[in-house]
């Protein structure tokens, strides 16, 4: 074999190499933890859902999470949305925001939908779906952030009509910085004398109703509907103020 063609091989297996190790890496971007959106196809003014996903959630669970789902409302707009396992949406948490909120007490462990956003085709393009999340975990009474990757969506605006396509492969993107939690001007719901109210709060709230802590620091503070119970109602009414649906507790 001359110079030139063990040249060409060596090229030949380090390329190789270098493809294996690319997709090594990227498949573990996704090994863990993630939040995840789909995408899909639509004619202008055709509406479509995309389902909206954590995965791969390990023990003790996903206990409680806020998500920000951003669009382009030049090209898309959210009509409607659906929460599950207890959790608040709000379509319209701003204008080019849905938000889905919710809290577990004994956490989500695995893959589970945590909702679904309906868009609707406002004029032709294409429109990323972009993920903002904060998670906690479901320890009890001190539930600590999970690390997790985003796979972000789109909605893709035809003017002729497609062939409805969805896809559940989102390239993964680093996990975007917690959305802040509005400071209200009182502490009604904060259990956890932080001064704040937010999700986690919620998912202290339901770990005391079902007897998994014994007490909340300002427990007072918990019976944000005043009939003299702290339950699940209570925090229900605590999602619904972080996801923007009430204006106050």
């Amino acid at each position: 074999m001359g110079p030139r063609r063990i040249l060409v091989a060596l090229g030949v297996v380090a390329l190789l190499a270098l493809m294996g190790w690319y997709v090594r890496t990227g498949a573990a971007q996704v090994d863990g933890p993630s939040v995840a959106i789909g995408s899909v196809s639509l004619v202008v003014g055709e509406q479509g859902s995309l389902n909206l996903q954590a995965l791969k959630m390990t023990d003790p669970g996903l206990g409680y999470w806020v998500i920000d789902i951003i669009y382009d409302p030049a090209v898309i707009t959210a009509v409607d949305c659906s929460a599950h396992h207890g959790g608040i949406c709000n379509p319209a948490f701003a204008y080019n925001t849905a938000r889905v909120t919710g809290a577990n007490s004994t956490g989500l462990v695995g893959d589970n939908l945590l909702g679904s956003v309906v868009f609707r085709c406002e004029s032709q393009g294409a429109s990323p779906v972009t993920l903002k999340v904060e998670l906690r975990d479901a320890t009890i009474g001190d539930g600590q952030p999970i690390a997790a990757t985003t796979q972000n969506g789109a909605v893709t605006c035809t003017a002729a009509t497609p062939t409805n396509t969805a896809t559940n492969t989102p390239t993964p993107t680093p996990s975007a910085s917690p959305t802040p939690m509005r400071t209200p001007l009182s502490v009604a719901g904060g259990v956890d004398c932080e001064g704040t109210t937010n999700s986690i709060d919620a998912a202290l709230i339901l770990q005391h109703n079902a007897g998994l802590v014994g007490s909340l620091a300002c427990q007072s503070a918990g019976d944000v509907n005043h009939d003299g119970r702290i339950d699940a109602v209570d925090a229900a009414l605590i999602l619904q103020y972080v996801a923007g649906l009430i204006d106050s507790l």
